[in-house]
């Protein structure tokens, strides 16, 4: 599997949709996507360095969907690619990329899904393995700014010693999320069963990095329902990845409660790698209807991981996080920031790094 093949195979079977209109009036096709761009200002104890930046939380990027309803399915084809500007998570101390540097692996999806009313889904190309976003249940409206995968904002950055040099040890690696990935894979959903839950597998390879042959075997489980005045989502996930014959298994799960009413809603995660390097994530948040434009969401988190660089480190990170919607204009606007601590069982002290951001998505 490659990503010729996989484009190649895509596009012809897009191209078959076409006649369906022949038979078939519920064709349609629509492009879609945002722009996502805020000035991201981190500390390192040492110094503080501003650039603008799109940001790694929700990377800017456009996207375009053909849908056919037949009969009793839907046949669906879903390009997206990220648009490669500079993103928060590569700037760093020591590199600050170009403005706009489009690369390979800034695809996101080529799919090719086929929706069975009865039986399923059945996904093909490149798209989310049957993990990806078992870690992001999350209904607090604020993910913009603060979510599990803590490293966006400054992932590049490296942890400072006491005395001011630079350790190598990147706030990305020390906060590493167990979240899964787009690969190129062949996918199934269930139909939605029990009131809520829906399971997913996948089988993937690794179609987008040169050089790179990983394979990924994955199965989940959601459940996401509205229950009374609550809205509720959980998500867990076993993964595993076979790295040149050499298997590393991920165990991760997410849970989040929205009350309607109040807006008041909690966020947990947590993951494992071989059954350590664990990492845990909460979060409280409050959504409320104070200005006439849209929403507002705000909220606190903190996320806690062990063993991600060395044995016995471990990495500490809270945040907070705002923001307010303009529905009308389809613009999303936030603040967040955090505070990054890391230590492990050497003599060396780490200075903490602080991190903030402010920005918008425009979405179209």
């Amino acid at each position: 599997m490659n990503i010729t093949r996989i484009v190649t195979a895509s596009f012809l079977a897009t191209a078959l949709v076409g006649p369906a209109t022949l038979v078939s009036a519920e064709t349609k096709s629509w492009v879609y996507g945002h722009i996502n761009l805020g000035v991201a200002s981190v500390n390192d104890g040492v110094g503080t360095n501003a650039e603008l930046v799109d940001n790694g939380h929700s990377p800017s990027r456009i996207g375009y969907w053909v849908e056919s309803r037949q009969k009793q399915s839907t046949l669906r084809f879903n390009f997206e690619t990220a648009l490669g500007l500079r993103s928060s998570t590569k700037v760093s101390q020591t590199n600050t990329p170009d403005a706009w540097d489009w690369k390979r692996t800034d695809i996101r999806k080529i799919d090719l899904s086929w929706e069975m009313d009865q039986w399923g889904t059945i996904s093909v190309g490149q798209g989310s393995t049957a993990v990806d976003g078992v870690v992001q249940a999350d209904l607090s409206g604020t993910s913009l700014v603060t979510y599990e995968s803590v490293g966006d904002a400054a992932a590049g950055y490296q942890f400072r010693t006491s005395a001011g040099a630079l350790s190598g040890i990147t706030v990305g690696s020390a906060s590493r999320s167990f979240d899964g990935a787009r690969k190129g894979r062949i996918r199934y959903d269930t139909p939605v069963f029990g009131g809520g839950f829906q399971v997913s597998g996948s089988f993937g390879r690794e179609i987008l990095k040169a050089g790179v042959d990983d394979d990924y075997y994955d199965l989940a489980l959601t459940y996401k329902r509205t229950l009374g005045d609550f809205k509720v989502d959980g998500r867990v996930g076993y993964g595993v990845v076979d790295q040149n014959g050499s298997d590393v298994n991920l165990r991760a799960g997410s849970f989040s409660m929205l009350h309607q009413p109040s807006g008041m809603n909690l966020t947990l995660a947590t993951g494992s790698e071989n059954g350590d390097r664990n990492n845990y994530y909460a979060k409280v948040g409050i959504i409320r209807n104070w200005f006439a434009p849209g929403t507002t969401a705000m909220s606190l988190d903190i996320f806690e991981a062990e063993e991600k660089v060395s044995v016995g480190d471990r990495s500490t990170t809270v945040g907070f996080g705002v923001v307010q919607k303009f529905d009308a204009q389809k613009v999303e606007a936030y603040f967040g920031m955090r505070k990054y601590d890391y230590g492990d069982t050497s003599a060396t002290d780490y200075q903490d790094v602080y991190s903030y951001m402010i920005g918008a998505r425009w979405k179209f």
